[in-house]
């Protein structure tokens, strides 16, 4: 199922075609213009949305699931993941109808969250209950400060690097939230209910939505 929502209610629109049944897939853009990918099983299927239906992309390289996912329709990332049964290092780039391979994450890990675009990118968090963070300067992946309380399966946003919020995750649905400055993270206020392995959206600590998830 496939719902959008117009900053006040939700409604039902077509429905994805590829994968009809996966769990951890994950997606980037807008509502008039979006990509998923991935999902349990090996799958390595994407799909574009055009404001009114999906249709089949390009496979992503390497199949896996809950991957770090940024970036629009015509420039996302998927970095990270989890490829039955190891955890998943790769990362790659998506132009609107292909897949490219780019340079392997620092440090390999699933359920991992993710902000910014395809040339100036973090990733954050993942299993298990890590705080390593990294970034991405369009070539190659760099350590950079850590997240102040470690969580896999969090939810993250942001245009930008410096616009970065990572909230939620697991073990336990936390309620913790952290906006990164460029150069550290800091909490700041609470999701009102503690969850894990939910979606996101929006452009960052200035504006950001957080739908569904565990438990």
């Amino acid at each position: 199922n496939c719902q959008t929502f117009n900053g006040t209610a939700w409604t039902e629109v077509g429905n994805t075609t590829e994968v009809t049944s996966s769990y951890g897939r994950r997606g980037a853009g807008t509502t008039s213009a979006g990509v998923v990918w991935g999902g349990t099983g090996a799958v390595a299927d994407s799909e574009n949305w055009d404001g009114t239906s999906w249709a089949a992309s390009g496979n992503l390289n390497t199949a896996r699931y809950t991957t770090a996912a940024l970036g629009i329709q015509t420039a996302a990332m998927a970095a990270g993941g989890y490829i039955d049964p190891a955890t998943a290092d790769q990362s790659e780039t998506y132009n609107g109808t292909s897949w490219t391979s780019k340079n392997d994450i620092q440090t390999g890990r699933q359920g991992v969250a993710g902000a910014g675009t395809t040339t100036a990118a973090i990733i954050f968090g993942g299993i298990p209950n890590m705080t390593a963070s990294e970034t991405y300067d369009g070539t190659s992946w760099a350590t950079t400060n850590s997240l102040n309380t470690g969580r896999d399966y969090a939810m993250g946003t942001g245009d930008s690097v410096p616009t970065a919020l990572a909230f939620g995750g697991g073990p336990g649905g936390k309620t913790e939230t952290e906006k990164y400055d460029g150069t550290s993270w800091s909490e700041v206020a609470d999701l009102s209910t503690g969850r894990a392995d939910g979606q996101e959206a929006g452009t960052g600590k200035a504006s950001a939505l957080c739908i569904g998830g565990e438990p």
